[in-house]
């Protein structure tokens, strides 16, 4: 399925679009290209403030990576400020931060524009001007 397609997909799944959203939706397909999509065998964490607007950057990143609360291969965190997700494979683990001005903007934004409007912002950005990431290497059973 392509990113367009996903996009509506991820609409009618969550209900609206949103920048929040959005971000995960893109931190997903960032994994996606870096990990590679296994949603029975990855490993996913988010941390994020447990609230509204923050939350739906979940709904993304389930729709992306196929990682889901009920599968219970994405678990959730809360934290007080920031968004950070952590991808994980058999050998790598990939630290996706969304950088602070990004969330910044966003809720600036939002009090002056309609959300869809800065959803659209946010999906044609490029992901280096969303996210810092880094790939671990996890050590395997066989390597300790």
């Amino acid at each position: 399925m392509n990113n367009n397609k996903l996009l509506d997909f991820s609409i009618y799944f969550h209900g609206h679009l949103g920048p929040f959203l959005v971000l995960g939706l893109r931190a997903g397909f960032l994994a996606n290209r870096l990990l590679g999509r296994d949603p029975l065998n990855n490993l996913t964490r988010v941390y994020l403030p447990l609230k509204k607007p923050y939350s739906c950057f979940i709904d993304g990143i389930q729709i992306s990576t196929g990682c889901t609360l009920g599968k219970l291969n994405l678990m959730v965190f809360n934290a007080n400020t920031g968004i950070r997700a952590e991808f994980q494979n058999n050998t790598v683990l990939l630290v996706v931060n969304i950088k602070n001005q990004i969330i910044t903007d966003i809720l600036k934004n939002l009090k002056k524009v309609p959300v869809e409007e800065e959803a659209w912002r946010i999906w044609r950005k490029e992901d280096h001007h969303l996210f810092t990431w880094k790939l671990l290497h996890i050590a395997s059973p066989s390597e300790s």
